[in-house]
């Protein structure tokens, strides 16, 4: 089969071209769907035929075993518990810098662009902490994992691993006491200015959602990035995108996982950017005055709202020195603090030309997944959609918790 890439790529779009794009043809793909898209993109390029390929794509896959399920569970659990446990750690931190306890002003604007209910929930949470415990942070995280997480989906959808067997993972933890001693250990290794709300705007698990212009397809990537740190001298210094990997995951990149940085980093370019200039820092004159400070936050309240940006593949090819001197991406190990630093030629953002053919590449992509998206669709379906990890809700805040495992006290 004639393989895409050998055609030239085109991003010089014509103003009649630009004003055209919602007649183009577009998809909805996340980063782990292109990822396995990727996959199946290479089948393609080495079938020599369409007919050979779609004998090859149209085999019955392969159903993940019960057993298997549970283990990605286990794991999916565990990031999860761990990824909150440093994001919880972290505002507790951050509020001891400011000589106070956290309250729910820091929880809005740790965690932008959620809704009413979760604020309300994780406040009801920061009333049951034990702020005379040894470790007041775990006390709330032990609250928000044992108390007001409801394990049964709203869908109605039936599960290969059932709820009650994900809530038994849930609470009994997958997290031993040895990784959570390492992560309290380790976690002053990071910049101090990082635990400073003075110097540094700092959120975590920001949703955003992108669309990508390209000149014959338009493609929106929905992405969730762990956290995003914004200097208060940006943009003398760079924002910080941070993308926690835990286990096996922390490791050097391979493609696939410099395409995901690609679009992560695209998100931020297309979404926060334009913002980060406008974050209001203290302390000013009223805080001053009445002894209380705040996190920094973005000024106007509009820009809490789940934000949607819009780019040309073009202007992403022009602006690829701010791109470069502006937005910085690294792994980063939360037990250890390890980190694996980012260059732009990791990220095809190095040359012009490296960002044509990043962006080249996803165009291709994106158009092979519109002209065989009937058979393609299913086999893009995660694992995660066999199982259902809890949501927190208020309603549930109140009920009497499971009893803690002695190693998470």
């Amino acid at each position: 089969m004639p393989k895409t890439n050998e055609q030239e790529p085109l991003f010089d779009l014509e103003p009649s071209q630009k004003e055209s794009k919602e007649t183009i043809t577009g998809n909805r793909l996340s980063p782990s769907k292109l990822e396995k898209l990727s996959g199946i993109y290479k089948t393609y390029e080495k079938s020599d035929n369409e007919l050979s390929f779609l004998s090859e794509i149209l085999k019955t896959e392969k159903q993940p075993g019960e057993e298997e399920l549970l283990k990605n569970a286990k794991w999916s659990i565990y990031g999860t518990q761990v990824h909150n446990l440093i994001y919880f750690a972290q505002i507790f931190e951050r509020a001891k810098a400011l000589d106070r306890k956290p309250k729910e002003t820091d929880i809005r604007n740790t965690f932008v662009y959620r809704d009413r209910q979760f604020y309300r929930t994780m406040t009801e949470l920061l009333l049951l902490t034990d702020y005379d415990s040894p470790n007041p942070s775990q006390s709330f995280w032990n609250e928000w994992r044992m108390r007001g997480q409801d394990f049964n989906p709203k869908d109605n959808s039936s599960y290969i691993i059932k709820p009650s067997k994900i809530q038994e993972i849930w609470e009994n933890s997958p997290v031993p006491l040895k990784d959570i001693h390492q992560l309290y250990e380790n976690i002053k290794e990071q910049d101090e200015k990082k635990f400073s709300p003075h110097e540094t705007l700092l959120i975590n698990e920001v949703t955003t959602i992108t669309n990508i212009y390209f000149p014959d397809s338009n493609l929106q990537v929905p992405s969730v990035i762990d956290e995003i740190v914004i200097p208060k001298n940006f943009p003398q210094q760079p924002i910080q995108i941070i993308d926690y990997k835990t286990g096996k995951q922390f490791k050097e990149p391979g493609i696939v996982e410099k395409k995901q940085a690609f679009l992560m980093i695209t998100a931020v370019y297309a979404n926060i950017l334009s913002k980060a200039g406008n974050a209001k820092f203290g302390p000013n004159d009223w805080e001053v005055g009445h002894n209380i400070y705040e996190f920094p936050a973005f000024k106007k309240r509009s820009l809490r709202v789940l934000p949607v940006g819009s780019i040309y593949a073009e202007d992403l090819i022009k602006d690829i020195d701010t791109i470069n001197n502006c937005i910085a991406f690294s792994y980063v190990d939360p037990l250890t603090q390890r980190r694996i630093d980012f260059k732009p030629k990791d990220t095809g953002t190095e040359t012009q030309e490296e960002m044509e053919e990043t962006l080249y590449y996803l165009n291709s992509l994106n158009n092979f997944y519109s002209k065989y998206k009937e058979v393609l669709g299913p086999r893009l379906r995660s694992n995660d959609s066999f199982y259902h990890l809890p949501i927190l809700s208020k309603d549930l805040i109140l009920r009497t918790p499971s009893a803690y495992q002695p190693s998470l006290i």
